[in-house]
């Protein structure tokens, strides 16, 4: 857990989950519930909500809407864009290309373990996506 070396009370951990219940659109019935036993959408939620706890300056985030249902993935994406605009440098991994072109800024295409091109503006479509991942420049 990202917050294990700080001292956390109870009444704080309390008053995150609820704030975090509700900016993220959190679902469950009971807060003694295991994460575990929550929709997939709601595991993602508690997941992220447990390191934006820990307020950080930069989130690496591995496909994370990856199995999430729509609505759940306009709450991530909401938030996402939120936690842009508030300063927090996003490092996104996906491999949904609409989701890297309606969220990133610059997208890097790699190929065999290098950079192969550098997305931004313009540049940063659908087809100069596919083309890096085959090798070619659009």
């Amino acid at each position: 857990m990202p917050t294990y070396s700080a001292v956390i009370s109870n009444k704080s951990v309390d008053r995150a989950l609820d704030n975090f219940q509700q900016d993220l659109s959190i679902v469950f019935d009971n807060k003694s519930r295991l994460v575990g036993s929550l929709s997939g959408g709601n595991q993602q939620k508690v997941i992220l909500a447990r390191w934006l706890f820990a307020r950080p300056y930069i989130l690496l985030l591995n496909d994370p809407t990856r199995g999430v249902d729509i609505p759940t993935k306009k709450d991530l994406y909401r938030l996402f864009e939120e936690l842009a605009e508030a300063g927090v440098s996003i490092v996104l991994l996906s491999t949904d290309l609409e989701e890297l072109i309606k969220l990133s800024n610059r997208v890097l295409v790699f190929r065999e373990g290098e950079i192969f091109e550098t997305l931004t503006g313009n540049h940063l479509r659908r087809e100069s996506l596919i083309a890096g991942m085959f090798g070619e420049v659009v």
